[in-house]
């Protein structure tokens, strides 16, 4: 799957830049409304992720929107490095910090995305009809006139 990185055109190499220059480009942006402004809903996943290694019950624990946790057991279990305890709880030694949490989360999200794109284009390359080569004989041309040699050898 990632040996076709060698062979990459330089227009895919540019495309590719241009990809990860917006994403990191975007990636303060996100930062800032997510971390500072406090939009978004990741807050509710870091929550849990505290929630279900310290005891808390995990269905009850809320962001500061107040927004509970939907998701399966097994998401939250994945969550703990990125815990975020609620207001007078203690921020566990294990967890990182929510700014560092929030970074790592969106560049893995990005990566991932970017990951999903590269299957997707392989799959489609993969299924994607042959191309007639150059030396398939056109139906409505005039066929070609043999030479001297070859006539003689039809004779």
């Amino acid at each position: 799957m990632f040996n076709t990185v060698s062979r990459l055109r330089r227009s895919d190499r540019l495309a590719i830049a241009i990809v990860a220059a917006l994403a990191l480009g975007f990636l303060p942006i996100a930062v800032r409304k997510t971390v500072w402004l406090g939009h978004g809903d990741v807050q509710v996943l870091f929550r849990a992720g505290w929630a279900i290694w310290t005891g808390y019950p995990l269905y009850q624990v809320v962001d500061d929107h107040g927004w509970t946790y939907h998701y399966p057991p097994t998401l939250a279990l994945f969550m703990a490095p990125f815990a975020n305890p609620i207001p007078g709880y203690p921020q566990p030694v294990w967890a990182l910090p929510y700014t560092a949490s929030f970074v790592i989360w969106y560049l893995l999200n990005t990566l991932c995305l970017i990951l999903a794109v590269h299957i997707w284009a392989s799959a489609l390359e993969r299924f994607q009809p042959r191309q007639a080569s150059r030396t398939v004989s056109r139906p409505f041309a005039a066929p070609a006139r043999p030479s001297s040699g070859a006539a003689a050898v039809c004779r």
